[in-house]
């Protein structure tokens, strides 16, 4: 393209990127981040969804470090851009699924913080991860928080609490978060 005079836009780019990332598995890592740095280097600059094509792949390939290098030169670099929720559930989502809880804990504090509330499914990445990993004082808290803005655990979380009240021998703070639920959505249905 480029030695016919032509220029690529956001949109070429992008779906290089796109073809790049499917093809991770076939280690192709490098090539997306190259492609990458060239488009950073002669433009056009990426718009959200290049960033969040390129974050997924980095993510689904366990390159957690260099997804959250990305995801911070986003938020630095590209004045205009904002990472909405979308992002910021996968980018949450890879390092909970690499057992960096403490990164997950600091995105989930940093969406809040830049004015991008969690959603149900935010709520429901990071209580069930903290219940499964044992730390049931984050966990529960998170779980109430999630409660009290009103967002219902999906089957996952809620199996986990089932399996640790049962596990803990009928742990009351379980028992107790797993009867309120029940009651606020017996209320809710009717």
């Amino acid at each position: 393209m480029a030695c016919k005079g032509l220029k690529p836009d956001t949109v070429i780019y992008t779906t290089l990127l796109q073809g790049l990332l499917t093809l991770f598995t076939l280690g192709r890592c490098d090539a997306a981040e190259s492609l990458f740095d060239e488009m950073m280097c002669r433009g056009p600059k990426p718009n959200i969804v290049t960033y969040s094509v390129l974050l997924d792949g980095f993510l689904k390939n366990h390159k957690i470090v260099k997804a959250i290098e990305v995801f911070r030169s986003m938020q630095d670099q590209a004045k205009g851009l904002k990472s909405n929720v979308k992002i910021y559930n996968a980018m949450i989502s890879g390092p909970c699924k690499e057992n960096l809880l403490d990164e997950a804990e600091e995105l989930l504090l940093q969406m809040e913080g830049d004015g991008c509330p969690p959603n149900d499914l935010t709520y429901n990445i990071v209580v069930w991860v903290f219940l499964k990993k044992g730390n049931k004082p984050k966990g529960m808290m998170l779980l109430q928080e999630m409660i009290n803005k009103n967002f219902s655990p999906d089957a996952s979380t809620m199996a986990t609490l089932i399996d640790l009240l049962l596990a803990g021998g009928g742990d009351s703070d379980y028992l107790k978060m797993i009867h309120n639920l029940a009651s606020r959505d017996r209320k809710t249905m009717s």
